[in-house]
């Protein structure tokens, strides 16, 4: 029965983020939960052979669990594991790994485990948060799971820095003192954590009219402000509209919809450990598809000959444009084009080193087959997303690929979320 209440102990978790019991021969997965636990749950779906809970009451805490250094942790959506104690964390994200590596028929053994993170606060450099009004006040924040409708304040929030959580007060006191039509409905902040600079980026339908008061509100503690409106896209308010960051001997611009990795210091803890070997192997020629703003290229381009980065978003390729000529690199090039589009033309004439790095979506069928048919000697693939991975990977390895190694990053602290990097090649 639906909305039942059942005690149940949690065996481990699974992913991406659930904790799994037994109950009378039923799988329980349980939000909220940890290994070693005994916990009070509330069944809130039945299927055929499992159900979905949540933790009502914790009976028997596991020796991992942590207080939350967050008022709202369990009603907002932004962390799903600020519960659990940092190293723990680890090791749950390599469990979890392996297990959906085993499931796709590789060995669980193949993962390392993870590298990265040192700070598990205030460590990201963007937030994207959505407004509405919230148990009658204005919110600005993070929706919780499963609910569109509803935003928790993001005040107190301890991943991104401090002057976020001051710039997430004012949005609330610039809603507060206005016009619900000059409501923002989406305010991003972005940050160079090596640089000082700060990007605040709103988002709505009529939030242009307002630039005196987000000039006044906001100046202070941003180097730019950017303002967006249907029809008339983005408009700068203040300072350059963009921002740049530091990362592995370069200075890269980042603009308001621009990719760059949400956590500095293990992008580039990634990408010297993919550029180190790359080395090892000097390349004549790398292709990377999706390459976003060239950020990989320019760490790959003292060991290679050529390096064609290939890009779909016009506005990543105009800014990889400017950190290019930034680096003045001469042996990289950006095009902009789909990647199965450019892919049949650099596959057939030849790439020692393709490196992908896709959306969550993972590789198209298309790519997937001009990979297994162009049986590239050395092959990278970056993911975010395990599910997307080992599909991916079983079809390229059906086809002949080779994994040398799979290596975790731990790109974002207190959630289940975790970067891979798969190197491996097709034999010659």
């Amino acid at each position: 029965m639906e909305s039942e209440l059942r005690t149940v102990r949690i065996e481990k978790l699974v992913f991406p983020r659930w904790g799994l019991a037994r109950d009378h021969g039923w799988v329980v997965f349980v939000d909220g939960a940890l290994p070693e636990e005994q916990a009070v749950v509330k069944i809130t779906h039945r299927r055929a052979s499992f159900a979905h809970g949540h933790v009502v009451e914790v009976l028997s805490p596991s020796p991992w669990r942590r207080r939350p250094p967050c008022p709202v942790f369990g009603e907002c959506g932004g962390c799903s594991w600020l519960h659990i104690q940092p190293e723990a964390q680890l090791r749950f994200r390599r469990e979890m790994l392996g297990e959906v590596f085993q499931r796709a028929g590789f060995s669980s053994g193949i993962v390392n485990g993870l590298l990265g993170a040192s700070r598990y606060e205030f460590f990201r450099n963007k937030s994207a948060y959505s407004t509405c009004q919230h148990r009658g006040a204005p919110t600005c924040g993070f929706h919780p799971h499963g609910s569109a409708d509803v935003v928790v304040s993001a005040r107190h929030c301890v991943l991104q820095s401090e002057h976020a959580q001051e710039i997430v007060r004012r949005v609330e006191e610039f809603m507060a003192r206005h016009d619900r039509s000059t409501w923002p409905r989406r305010v991003t902040v972005r940050e160079g954590k090596r640089t000082g600079e700060r990007m605040v980026h709103w988002s709505g339908p009529d939030v242009l009219g307002s630039h005196p008061q987000w000039r006044s509100a906001f100046q202070s503690l941003a180097t730019t402000l950017v303002g967006e409106s249907p029809g008339r896209g983005l408009v700068v308010v203040a300072g350059p509209g963009t921002i740049r960051e530091q990362m592995c001997g370069h200075t890269y611009t980042i603009g308001p919809h621009d990719f760059f990795q949400t956590n500095t210091d293990v992008a580039e803890i990634m990408f010297d450990w993919i550029a180190a070997r790359v080395a090892q192997e000097p390349p004549g020629r790398v292709v990377e598809f999706y390459a976003g703003a060239a950020a990989l290229s320019l760490v790959l381009a003292p060991y290679a000959q050529e390096i064609v980065a290939i890009e779909s978003e016009r506005s990543a390729v105009e800014v990889a444009k400017l950190n290019l000529a930034s680096a003045a690199v001469g042996n990289v090039r950006i095009l902009h084009a789909r990647a199965e589009v450019a892919a049949p033309t650099f596959l057939r004439t030849g790439a020692d080193w393709v490196v992908v790095d896709p959306p969550r979506t993972g590789l198209s069928a298309a790519l997937r087959r001009m990979l297994c048919a162009a049986r590239p000697r050395r092959f990278v693939y970056i993911s975010c997303d395990p599910a997307t991975l080992v599909r991916d990977l079983r079809e390229l390895t059906g086809a002949g690929l080779r994994i040398e190694v799979v290596q975790p990053f731990d790109m974002f602290p207190n959630s289940h979320h975790v970067e891979i990097v798969v190197v491996g090649g097709w034999p010659g």
